[in-house]
């Protein structure tokens, strides 16, 4: 909306391509062109509070999730479950 672009769905899928070293991939665009048109597009978050995605001077962008001083990385233990349903 306007001029900005708002990732919908996709954040981890784009996080694990992005950290392979891929920087171009396929994606839809959805254009809204008023606020009533969001809550049929956009996460019920965006919904709530637009003007925090839209307007907001330097919102939350892909690169944040590389910045050393913004992520930190925790190890942990691998898991395996199971789940068996009859």
């Amino acid at each position: 909306m306007g001029d900005r672009l708002i990732l919908n769905n996709g954040s981890h899928r784009s996080f694990t391509l992005r950290e392979m070293g891929v920087t171009r991939a396929p994606a839809v665009i959805q254009h809204v062109s008023s606020r009533e048109e969001l809550q049929f597009v956009v996460p019920s978050d965006v919904v709530k509070d637009p003007d925090r995605y839209l307007k907001h001077p330097r919102p939350s962008v892909m690169k944040d999730y590389f910045n050393p001083k913004l992520r930190k990385v925790i190890p942990s233990h691998r898991r395996i479950k199971q789940v068996m349903v009859n």
